[in-house]
């Protein structure tokens, strides 16, 4: 909310988005801040492009789309951004603001968190390798599967949804997916499983018709990535 006012009296003609609490399993402890991050400001943020005519670019959740093991059901931070979503969608229609929602699937790439209890998938197995572990922790079953996407390849989509897309439905993601055993697997890692968690769901599914239409295609592959990563002393 602060940060809005800084803009107050700046013309924006693109608004992006993407400032919000984005942990699955971690959001059932953390709710307050679900709320805090992702439920209260989007209404500023609306008013914000409704006042400068100015196009929205949010960055919606593959959880929107998730498969989910019997007897899990939605996380805080799914709901929050589902939520989210609707209402985008509906206010357009009160209000007629210009906007687009881009789906982002697992994104991995440089700088992401490796340690403690925000740590991406990629980031810590990476953390781990790199740190001399023979083993990594795995969430049971360890067959769930992601859509791994590099951070490069979010932002040349999102760039073409920004000045081209229109709508809803514009899901960011790779064409492969892998298990995390797979990925495990791929580090030349041992498996130390760990209890089932809550939201930690199957898979997602994924249509990218509108983005392709766009003239979009993912360019970096996950396998690529761990190899140079893992041989990069830097």
């Amino acid at each position: 909310i602060e940060v809005l006012r800084i803009f107050k009296n700046i013309k924006l003609d693109y608004i992006f988005h993407l400032g919000e609490y984005s942990r699955v399993e971690q959001s059932f402890d953390d709710i307050n801040k679900v709320i805090e991050y992702n439920v209260r400001p989007l209404y500023e943020i609306v008013k914000l492009v409704e006042k400068n005519k100015a196009k929205l670019i949010y960055s919606g959740s593959s959880t929107k789309f998730s498969i989910y093991f019997p007897g899990d059901f939605e996380s805080p931070y799914a709901w929050s951004k589902k939520n989210n979503i609707e209402f985008i969608n509906l206010y357009s229609k009160w209000k007629k603001i210009n906007y687009a929602i881009a789906y982002f699937y697992n994104v991995y790439g440089p700088n992401e968190i490796q340690t403690g209890k925000y740590a991406t998938i990629i980031g810590k197995c990476l953390y781990l390798k790199k740190t001399g572990k023979k083993s990594v922790p795995i969430t049971l079953p360890g067959t769930q599967k992601r859509n791994f996407t590099h951070i490069n390849d979010i932002v040349s989509g999102l760039l073409l949804v920004a000045l081209y897309g229109n709508g809803d439905d514009y899901c960011i993601g790779s064409d492969e997916s892998f298990s995390i055993i797979q990925v495990a697997k791929m580090l030349k890692m041992k498996i130390s499983y760990t209890k089932s968690k809550q939201g930690n769901r199957k898979g997602s599914k994924m249509n990218k018709t509108k983005l392709k239409k766009l003239g979009w295609v993912a360019k970096i592959k996950l396998h690529n990535y761990l190899l140079e990563t893992m041989y990069n002393k830097n």
